[in-house]
């Protein structure tokens, strides 16, 4: 029975030892395998890390140059575009380099067309080849804006910068534009229009004219462009068609228009028809305006009629505007000034004293110069008597006033 346990017990201890002998490196073994394996995923990782931060830079470093390189085109394109109304080989240059930036897979942005466009505007007498080089650059822009969400303020720009010396297709451009973004502003259709007078196609002009009034965005000054070419053209019976198209659309003249068409007949031989248009084109000034006169047509009426020898006419400038409680301005006052001296000289003495004492009256210093002059003419007229009272007054009404001591020498003088 003991040698029995004693076996079984030894036994017992010899499976125990080959159990322990068999289990330990299977563990250790997979301890080292797993211990592998991480060291191996870990290398592999900041290997992949390493590597994606190589392209990662490389990509930014990519970019990066061709900012610069586009930065480069921008700068080169505005340098040339700066100097195409003075040299055509600088346009040579700009549409060079718009080659080559497509050829290097660059595309050029509407920025750079508009520049390009802006530059080309500028130029004077332009050849066919560079009028269809603008219309060129004009199509890219109006391509590449109308994929934005705002295209509007870059092809107002465009049209703006195009209505300054003009361009034979203008017309066509502009309705392209509104075909594919409706135009709803009256001072891009002004522009239009300017841009087809600015290069002689009046027809084209007229016709822009008629399809603004249609949609209601045609205002006065979009007829005064016609009104003033054909007036520059000496072509009246075309600008009066033109002013009655405006009558008929009720579209309310202004101070420009009638000013336009009053240089036009200034600049007529002096007649008695000149005369009496003249007449009627400043009574529908004074119908029609609620506002205050420019002093420029005040000042143009009277310098003329003082020029020509209608006084009469002049002194009914003044009293008109008087009648509007409008003061003249310096110039003005110099004006009518003149058309008092030259009563004086014509020996029309009741006109000059009226007008002086209305001058007086309203708050104007008397001239000095004037004053000598009216005392003069009174001296010749033998009547002494105007000539004190016309003193009287002056000095009545304003006791401050500085009357110069040549207009009492002339006073003196009559004794």
């Amino acid at each position: 029975m003991s040698v029995h346990c004693g076996n079984k017990f030894v036994c017992h201890n010899v499976f125990r030892s080959l159990f322990m002998a068999t289990t330990k490196p299977n563990l250790q073994r997979r301890k080292l395998s797993t211990l592998i394996m991480e060291q191996v995923k870990h290398t592999t990782l900041a290997t992949e890390t390493t590597s994606m931060n190589a392209i990662a830079s490389d990509t930014i470093a990519m970019k990066i140059a061709r900012c610069k390189q586009m930065s480069e085109y921008n700068q080169r394109l505005k340098a040339h575009a700066s100097k195409f109304r003075k040299r055509d080989q600088s346009q040579l240059n700009a549409v060079a380099i718009i080659e080559e930036m497509k050829e290097k897979g660059f595309q050029p942005t509407s920025q750079n067309y508009l520049q390009l466009l802006m530059g080309i505007s500028l130029q004077r007498h332009r050849t066919h080849k560079q009028n269809q080089r603008m219309e060129l650059w004009f199509e890219e822009l109006l391509r590449l804006e109308l994929l934005k969400r705002n295209p509007w303020p870059k092809l107002k720009k465009a049209v703006m910068a195009m209505s300054l010396k003009g361009h034979p297709n203008m017309k066509a451009m502009f309705l392209k534009l509104d075909s594919l973004h409706t135009v709803q502003d009256s001072a891009c259709w002004n522009a239009a229009i300017m841009g087809c007078v600015r290069d002689r196609q009046l027809q084209d002009a007229e016709e822009l004219l008629t399809l603004a009034q249609e949609r209601n965005l045609a205002s006065s000054e979009s007829y005064q462009i016609l009104i003033d070419v054909y007036l520059f053209l000496q072509d009246q019976p075309s600008a009066s068609r033109i002013f009655s198209l405006m009558i008929q659309h009720n579209v309310a003249a202004d101070f420009p228009i009638f000013e336009s068409f009053i240089s036009y007949y200034m600049s007529l031989p002096t007649n008695d028809d000149t005369f009496r248009t003249l007449d009627r084109l400043w009574q529908a000034v004074l119908l029609t305006s609620t506002h205050n006169i420019p002093d420029d047509m005040i000042f143009k009426l009277l310098s003329y009629y003082g020029l020509h020898g209608e006084l009469s006419r002049g002194e009914q400038v003044y009293l008109d505007v008087k009648s509007r409680h409008q003061k003249l301005d310096r110039r003005c006052l110099g004006q009518l000034n003149k058309i008092i001296i030259g009563f004086c000289n014509k020996r029309q003495l009741p006109s000059a004293l009226s007008l002086m004492y209305d001058l007086v009256g309203q708050g104007y210093n008397p001239s000095s110069r004037v004053l000598c002059k009216i005392i003069n003419a009174c001296k010749d007229m033998d009547d002494r008597e105007a000539a004190q009272q016309l003193i009287t007054t002056i000095q009545q009404v304003d006791p401050g006033a500085k009357l110069a001591q040549q207009c009492f020498d002339a006073l003196d003088a009559q004794d």
